[in-house]
């Protein structure tokens, strides 16, 4: 069917046509629908199950980032804090995510989205505390973004582990009332071997 005008405006933001957008969620409702549901493609209903949650996800996704997006543009929050909200955003929203992002993951996007309206809030009242925050978490993001730059040694499955351990950390870090989804620390994170021995 014919996408809603926020979705085509979110679309256009990234220079997403509609047709790779929709090709983008069948490929993820196949890929969910082979390695999650564990069954072949046989049935397309699960395909379609897949679909259809996949793309209600994006749909709430494109929703909760224009809400963010609307706060953001009121230049009520700390530079820095805009700046870090701002790239989340944009790492969690990329063009392809919804091919690239396992859809047990896209399923916490809510969460996630979530957090970063709590950090807002809290931001604007503790501008010091957001840093101090930010600061805690900046040198495990600095890791990730080097490794991806290392893709020959790197462990991918590692890797991707690393990566959405690092969403659930910034939540204990700034919405720790939405609880994490599994125990993640700053030492668990430093365990995790991100390349090959």
């Amino acid at each position: 069917g014919k996408l809603p005008l926020s979705s085509t405006l979110f679309l256009g933001e990234r220079n997403w046509s509609e047709e790779a957008f929709k090709a983008d969620v069948r490929e993820g409702a196949i890929r969910a629908t082979l390695n999650e549901m564990k069954t072949d493609v046989r049935s397309t209903e699960e395909l379609l199950r897949a679909e259809a949650e996949i793309l209600r996800i994006v749909r709430e996704t494109v929703d909760a980032v224009r809400a963010l997006d609307a706060q953001l543009a009121t230049g009520a929050y700390p530079e820095s804090t805009t700046d870090a909200v701002m790239e989340e955003i944009a790492w969690l929203t990329f063009r392809g995510f919804p091919k690239a992002v396992p859809l047990e993951i896209l399923r916490r996007y809510a969460r996630y989205l979530k957090a970063v309206g709590v950090r807002l809030a809290r931001a604007k009242v503790s501008p010091a505390s957001d840093r101090a925050k930010d600061a805690r978490f900046a040198p495990y993001w600095q890791r990730y973004r080097e490794a991806l730059k290392d893709r020959i040694r790197v462990d991918a499955e590692a890797l991707a582990r690393y990566r959405w351990l690092l969403e659930e950390f910034r939540i204990q870090l700034f919405a720790p009332e939405l609880k994490t989804f599994e125990k993640v620390s700053e030492k668990r994170l430093d365990e995790i071997a991100l390349r090959r021995p």
